[in-house]
C-alpha cells in the first residue's frame, strides 16, 4: 500500500548539515546506498566511509522571510481581498435602473423640431361624404404632409400631423366664417419616432397634441372686430403662445398678417382679387387655383402659398381644398408654425363658406 506523504521525510537529507571535516556541499534529496564519498583526511589509503543512515524524526528547519511552515492548504499566507458580497446562483448583482426618457424627447428633439426641419408643408382637407348627402356643414379634418425642396410631396412618407376642428353646430350653420368661434387641435399622426401612437388615433389625448389654434367669437363688420387667431404650442403638456394671426380689412385683396408673441409683424400674406376664383369659381381645377404672396416685415416677397382644388366632381360637390407652401429662408420654427396656422385661417375665412366669401372685401360688396 502507498504510504502517506511526509514532507519532513522528503527533506531528510536535503537540509542535513555536513559532518565535521567534510567540505560544505549540497547533497541530493536521496543518495544511493553504494554512494562513494571522498576519502576523509587522515584515513588509511583506500578507506571508504560507509553509508550512515540518519535517524528518523523531525528536523528543525529555518524558513526564509519568517514564513510559516507547511500546513496543508494553508501553505500560502492568507491575503486580504476585502469583504466580497455573496451572490447566489440565481441572483444577479444589483444594477441601478436608468431613468426613463420619454419617447417623444428621444434624440433631444420633438415633433415641433421635426416639423421645423421640413422644407414645406402640404395641407389636405378630408372629403366628407355626409356633407354631400345631408347638406350640413361638418367639422373639418386636415392632414399635413411634408414637401421637398421642389415643393413636391415626399413619396412613401405618411402624413405628419392631423388637424381637427372643434366647434358648435349652431355656429357652423348660422354664423359666417368671420364671426364664428372654433378651435383646431393639431396632433401627431405619422411621426412615430417621437411619440408613441396607438391604434385608436383619437385627438382627445392631450399628450399627442402639438399645436392648438384658438379663434374666439367676434362680431365682425367691415373694419370693426376683425377675426383673430392665436397659436399655442402644447406638446408634452406645455402651453406656449407662439403668436397671433389677424385678418385685416382689405378694400380689394385678400390675406392676413402674422405677428409673433411680442406682437411684432413677421409676415403678410396677400392675394390679388384679379384671379379667376374670386370672379368665376367654376369647379374645374384651374379655376379653383389661387396664388398668395408672402411678404416679410420689410415688404419683400419671400415665398408663395397656393390654394389648389381637387377634381371637378369633388369641387362641384364640396369645398374640399388643399394648400401648398414652402418655408422662406431664415424662418424660425415659430415662424413656420405661424405660417401653417395662417394657412388654416385663410381656408376658414375665404374658402370654407362660398356664399359669404365676397363679404370680406369692400370692393366685392358693391
Amino acid at each position: 500500500m502507498n504510504q502517506p506523504y511526509d514532507p519532513y521525510q522528503q527533506n531528510l537529507y536535503q537540509n542535513q548539515p555536513p559532518q565535521q571535516g567534510y567540505p560544505p556541499q549540497q547533497y541530493p534529496s536521496q543518495q544511493p546506498m553504494n554512494q562513494q564519498y571522498p576519502q576523509q583526511q587522515g584515513a588509511p589509503q583506500g578507506y571508504v566511509q560507509p553509508y550512515q543512515q540518519q535517524p528518523y524524526g523531525p528536523t528543525p528547519q529555518v524558513y526564509p522571510h519568517n514564513e510559516a511552515p507547511y500546513q496543508g492548504h494553508n501553505q500560502y499566507p492568507q491575503q486580504n481581498y476585502g469583504q466580497q458580497p455573496m451572490i447566489q446562483a440565481n441572483q444577479l448583482p444589483y444594477q441601478p435602473i436608468p431613468p426613463m426618457i420619454p419617447l417623444q424627447a428621444a434624440g433631444g428633439t420633438n415633433c415641433f423640431d421635426f416639423f421645423a426641419g421640413q422644407a414645406g408643408f402640404l395641407i389636405k382637407q378630408k372629403f366628407m361624404a355626409m356633407e354631400v348627402v345631408t347638406g350640413c356643414d361638418f367639422k373639418n379634418v386636415y392632414k399635413v404632409h411634408s414637401l421637398d425642396q421642389n415643393g413636391k410631396k415626399i413619396k412613401g412618407m405618411k402624413a405628419m400631423f392631423k388637424a381637427k376642428e372643434k366647434s358648435e353646430t349652431c355656429q357652423r350653420i348660422c354664423l359666417t366664417a368671420d364671426c364664428r368661434e372654433y378651435k383646431i387641435k393639431v396632433a401627431n399622426y405619422g411621426v412615430k419616432n417621437y411619440q408613441k401612437l396607438r391604434h385608436s388615433e383619437t385627438l382627445n389625448d392631450e399628450g399627442r397634441q402639438i399645436f392648438l389654434l384658438d379663434r374666439k367669437y367676434a362680431c365682425t363688420f367691415l373694419c370693426c372686430k376683425r377675426p383673430k387667431l392665436d397659436l399655442f404650442y402644447v406638446e408634452n403638456h406645455s402651453n406656449v403662445h407662439l403668436g397671433t394671426i389677424i385678418n385685416p380689412f382689405y378694400f380689394c385683396n385678400y390675406g392676413c398678417e402674422i405677428y409673433n408673441n411680442q406682437m411684432q409683424l413677421r409676415y403678410r400674406i396677400e392675394a390679388s382679387c384679379c384671379q379667376t376664383y374670386f370672379w368665376f369659381p367654376l369647379p374645374c381645377k384651374s379655376c379653383q387655383h389661387v396664388d398668395f404672396q408672402v411678404f416679410d416685415a420689410q415688404g419683400q416677397v419671400v415665398t408663395t402659398l397656393a390654394k389648389e382644388g381637387k377634381d371637378c366632381l369633388k369641387n362641384a360637390l364640396s369645398d374640399v381644398d388643399q394648400f401648398r407652401c414652402l418655408f422662406p429662408s431664415g424662418a424660425t420654427k415659430e415662424d413656420k408654425a405661424l405660417l401653417f396656422a395662417a394657412t388654416l385661417m385663410l381656408d376658414y375665412s375665404y374658402f370654407e363658406d362660398k356664399h359669404t366669401w365676397d363679404s370680406d372685401s369692400a370692393f366685392d360688396g358693391f
